[in-house]
């Protein structure tokens, strides 16, 4: 099947016109959401980290610090993961608006799926990647961009690792338990680099889009 290629961003008097809805830049709120994506990282590694040094003590004749300290880790990650979600709700909800104003009826699934594709069991195994697939097809003109693909893949790998650690934990040796955390750790590294790109490369163009939209003006 052949793919439709997105209208061209209307310039000049439709352009203009106050009665026309101007595509907004996103490159703040997608700054904001590397931010966090490199922090949830970072975590990670700590946590594998404090993971391997609190497994390996007794904590028969009280609680170790590392114990501690991976439990505050622990938490901090929650938060953080949340911040994440929210602020990459936001960009993505701003990226997608920007994306129907400048290619209109492109978008599979509506700005309520933007928060909800993300945490609906089964449609977020694909549906985040529509979303942003349909954004990022409808912005991005520069067909050597980088695309989603490794992205989601390497996602879809942290999220089977994680749940694979979870409902085996029972049969896990402490040992084990923090080998899980730096396979984790590894893996959305790799994950947070593409995500990234895609990131920037989206920004990026709605950036460009927005500005040279506001020129004529």
């Amino acid at each position: 099947m052949t793919q439709q290629l997105p209208p061209e961003p209307p310039i000049g008097p439709l352009a203009a016109s106050p009665l026309f809805a101007r595509p907004s830049g996103s490159g703040e709120l997608g700054t904001m959401v590397i931010v966090m994506a490199v922090a949830w990282t970072m975590i990670d590694w700590l946590l594998a980290a404090a993971a391997t040094l609190a497994y390996g003590q007794d904590t028969a004749s009280g609680t170790p610090a590392w114990v501690v300290a991976y439990a505050f880790l622990s938490g901090l990650l929650v938060l953080v993961a949340l911040a994440a979600y929210v602020l990459t709700g936001i960009w993505l909800s701003r990226a997608r608006r920007n994306a129907e104003l400048i290619a209109p009826g492109q978008q599979r699934w509506s700005n309520v799926w933007v928060w909800l594709c993300w945490i609906v069991p089964f449609i977020g195994y694909y549906a985040p990647k529509q979303v942003v697939d349909d954004v990022s097809g409808s912005t991005v003109r520069d067909p050597g961009k980088p695309g989603t693909g490794w992205w989601w893949g390497t996602w879809i790998a942290v999220n089977v690792i994680g749940l694979a650690s979870y409902f085996t934990s029972n049969d896990l040796t402490r040992g084990d338990e923090a080998v899980y955390h730096w396979i984790l750790a590894a893996m959305t590294t790799v994950a947070v680099v593409f995500w990234i790109r895609v990131v920037r490369t989206v920004s990026q163009a709605q950036d460009t889009l927005a500005s040279a939209d506001a020129a004529p003006s």
